[in-house]
């Protein structure tokens, strides 16, 4: 006899994170889908201002067989159908206009316990994955980033062009002494900026190293003699910031991740030492992004 499992995910959990709910059986399924709290978790996964989960119900039968129920509308349902021995699945929608003519879920989750969905789906092989170089093959449970200090991108097209105009008008200005003064304030004010953003960026970081442990969620930085060690389940907020891009900005692709721990503390690494996206990606916790200015948090 066949016997099913289930589990779910709310928009509040890590993209690995399951919550297992036990055996299960057909009435019960279909009573479970019907009291899963949809709007609440829908409204959630629109409000949050993190990478959100999308809300799913998960059912699991032990011939390798299962069925997944997602939605991030009132209007309908994502389902997802694999059967890894026959290596076939399935992807379809089930709108909740009646007058479209679908499955509503509740006979889809019945006819998978009853094992005649397949009857009622179209089916597609399961696509092969694709083979990795036998380099790539392990992955790392460990991976180490460290401070790589560049030029770049401080020395952008409009930083020089700023600093030609700057340099060109004061030249002028000390042969025509009735030019404006406020323009001469003003060039003298603007190129520097890039040079100090530059500065800061360098030295948040400098001779820092950055291990992340894939496996337990660990995050470990490293500069000179300090030291500081958390869990993605210890962080209060993270932010991923990008420096705004714009025909004359003269702080271009400047970016930073920046964590704040439950105990208050912070730590922010740039990218001398790793691309953030990668650093929350490989991290694998809930961030948020903005786009804003290239100056770094005043901590």
């Amino acid at each position: 006899m066949t016997t099913y499992t289930w589990k779910v995910q709310f928009s509040e959990n890590y993209t690995d994170e399951f919550i297992q709910k036990g055996p299960i059986d057909k009435e019960k399924a279909v009573e479970e889908f019907q009291l899963f709290p949809w709007d609440k978790e829908i409204d959630d996964y629109k409000r949050r201002d993190d990478n959100p989960t999308v809300p799913k119900i998960i059912f699991n039968s032990d011939d390798n067989r299962q069925l997944v129920l997602a939605s991030t509308s009132n209007k309908g349902y994502e389902a997802e159908y694999t059967n890894i021995l026959t290596n076939k699945f399935s992807n379809f929608y089930l709108s909740s206009n009646f007058e479209k003519k679908n499955y509503t879920p509740e006979e889809i989750i019945e006819f998978f316990f009853d094992n005649t969905l397949e009857e009622h789906i179209d089916l597609k092989d399961i696509p092969k994955p694709i083979e990795k170089k036998p380099a790539d093959k392990k992955s790392p449970d460990n991976l180490e980033y460290n401070f790589r200090p560049s030029f770049r991108p401080l020395f952008s097209f409009n930083f020089f062009f700023w600093l030609g105009l700057s340099v060109c008008y004061i030249l002028l200005a000390f042969k025509e002494p009735s030019l404006p003064k406020w323009v001469l304030f003003f060039f003298a004010i603007t190129w520097p900026i890039p040079i100090m953003v530059h500065l800061t960026y360098y030295l948040k970081n400098s001779g820092a190293k950055v291990i992340i442990d894939k496996r337990n969620h660990d995050l470990t930085y490293i500069k000179g003699s300090q030291e500081i060690k958390f869990n993605r389940d210890d962080i209060f907020r993270c932010q991923v910031t990008y420096s705004k891009n714009t025909r004359w900005s003269l702080c271009d692709d400047y970016s930073y991740v920046w964590f704040i721990l439950h105990d208050r503390t912070y730590i922010v690494i740039t990218h001398f030492v790793a691309d953030p996206n990668e650093i929350v990606e490989k991290l694998n916790c809930k961030f948020e992004t903005r786009a804003s200015g290239a100056f770094l948090p005043i901590i």
